[in-house]
């Protein structure tokens, strides 16, 4: 890349399709400076899913396609995502070029703004006021690299050993040491050879290194509390990245109120904007931005003996530090595909179509906007273009006019098929009518009315046993409503209702003969 850039000729254009890992880190700062300096982006294109692009290769690194010009003039970039190559419902977002790459930013970091709610994330958090190093906070990794000293570890715990602490320690945002039949020892013979591996104990709050984007969150983070573990001395494995104060212990409630922060969804939203890869690295978490020590003293109040749920997490992210509408909250829009997402799975729609672009659909086809309760869910009738406009307009998610045919093949048939959404319930039109609508099943529609109820679960039962029939009644239905057009004795074909078909079926009738 560096060297194409280098032969270009001014205004020339370069596209390349490259793993996303360039976008941050230390490692690749030097090309990404160099990048800024010569060449501008006009277009990136992302992946979903790391899973579909390059499958028949077996690459599972996550990768984007950009087209960028030499010299040229830093304006705005167009950024699309979709599936993978064979989805063709793919958004599309223009932003700002400083929106993407800071101009003020040393280590010229690449976000990847698909759309509105991502472009609200990022400026969330550069509103926050501090930087790590400004708080007087450290984050490094865990200094003990376990097979290099595999002659000082052991399963059996006494006096002469340190606890180790791994990843397979975290419990819902505290270190439970020590865990029962464990495979890899998890304590450390103290001395000579092994006494620079330790930190003294006290307050630390530990960050998993390894994350997948298909896991449900890719930053998570846990108290270290002394109290609960006691021993002079900890070692933290090196998979783990380690929150201090120059080797030392933080303050508890400061402890707390960053183990807090740290597991907000908003956090994790930001993270996934910029990272490309499957590690947390430390120098990751040192570029992001930190409340004030007060805060986060504030915030660790909150978190008594476990750590909250994850609503109340970010309930309290909201109050303490944005405070911001909820139908423009990027948290709240998460949450609530995060629900359908669960629904579609419960009532069985194939895994193809557990994806954003359904749970957008289904919420539509719902008229349930970011604020609204389950219950009040609605069954309006709807065709593709208002689907993808109540996208847009409530979602942020603003798909090209040409994906369509893709909403409709890919998600809204399937939902047919599953006996969730009926075409055209009001009256026969022919499938290429512009006035063709879609409504939500009444079944479907009484069940996740009651989603997060007490009785949810017993309802979701009996729809599912009752869905095999009513799919066989509605497509009895659909089967009447079909001309029907006799070839000749004992030969019959049924074609859709409307249109030209009528008229076919008076071609057939009245002239074939």
């Amino acid at each position: 890349m560096s060297v194409a850039i280098k032969i270009l000729k001014s205004r020339g254009q370069l596209v390349a399709i490259t793993p996303r890992s360039f976008t941050n880190g230390p490692y690749f700062r030097s090309f990404r400076n160099l990048f800024y300096r010569e060449m501008a982006f006009s277009h990136i294109h992302v992946f979903n899913s790391r899973k579909q692009a390059f499958k028949e290769n077996d690459v599972l690194q996550e990768n984007i396609i950009y087209h960028a010009r030499k010299n040229s003039n830093k304006s705005k970039i167009k950024i699309s995502s979709s599936d993978g190559p064979h989805d063709f419902a793919h958004t599309n977002f223009t932003v700002p070029y400083n929106n993407v790459i800071h101009d003020t930013d040393p280590n010229k970091i690449i976000h990847i703004v698909t759309d509105i709610n991502s472009k609200r994330i990022i400026d969330r958090i550069f509103k926050l006021p501090f930087s790590l190093n400004e708080l007087g906070l450290e984050v490094s990794t865990g200094r003990v690299v376990d097979f290099r000293t595999r002659n000082n570890l052991q399963f059996e715990r006494n006096s002469h050993t340190v606890p180790l602490i791994y990843s397979f320690h975290f419990n819902n945002g505290i270190i439970n040491w020590p865990k029962q039949n464990l495979k890899k020892p998890d304590s450390i013979i103290d001395n000579e050879e092994t006494d620079e591996l330790f930190l003294s104990s006290g307050f630390y709050v530990l960050c998993r290194r390894f994350s997948a984007k298909e896991e449900k969150r890719r930053i998570v983070a846990a108290l270290f509390n002394p109290n609960l573990i006691i021993s002079e001395k900890i070692g933290f494995e090196n998979h783990v990245n380690v929150f201090h104060k120059k080797n030392n212990s933080l303050s508890e409630n400061q402890a707390r109120g960053l183990t807090i922060f740290l597991n907000s969804t908003i956090i994790d939203l930001y993270f996934r904007v910029f990272n490309g890869h499957t590690q947390v690295n430390a120098a990751d978490l040192r570029m992001l931005r930190y409340p004030s020590n007060e805060q986060l003293e504030k915030l660790g109040g909150y978190f008594n003996n476990s750590l909250p749920s994850q609503e109340k997490i970010d309930s309290i992210i909201d109050k303490e530090l944005f405070n911001m509408e909820t139908s423009s909250d990027p948290t709240k829009v998460n949450k609530r595909i995060s629900e359908t997402l669960i629904i579609l799975a419960k009532i069985g729609i194939p895994k193809a179509q557990q994806n954003e672009r359904s749970a957008l659909t289904l919420l539509a086809l719902l008229d349930l906007k970011v604020s609204d309760l389950w219950k009040n869910a609605k069954a309006p009738l709807m065709g593709i273009n208002e689907m993808m406009t109540f996208f847009k307009d409530h979602y942020g998610k603003e798909y090209a006019p040409n994906s369509r045919e893709s909403v409709r093949r890919n998600t809204v048939h399937q939902f047919v098929q599953a006996g969730l959404v009926l075409p055209n319930p009001d009256k026969p039109r022919p499938i290429n009518s512009p006035h063709y609508v879609y409504q939500i099943e009444p079944g479907a529609l009484k069940l996740i009315r009651l989603y997060k109820s007490k009785i949810w679960k017993n309802k979701l039962e009996s729809y599912l046993a009752s869905i095999k029939t009513l799919k066989q009644k509605y497509a009895q239905e659909r089967d009447l409503q079909k001309i029907p057009i006799k070839i000749n004795e004992g030969s019959e074909i049924l074609m859709s209702p409307g249109g030209q078909n009528v008229l076919v079926k008076e071609i057939v009738d009245e002239f074939c003969p």
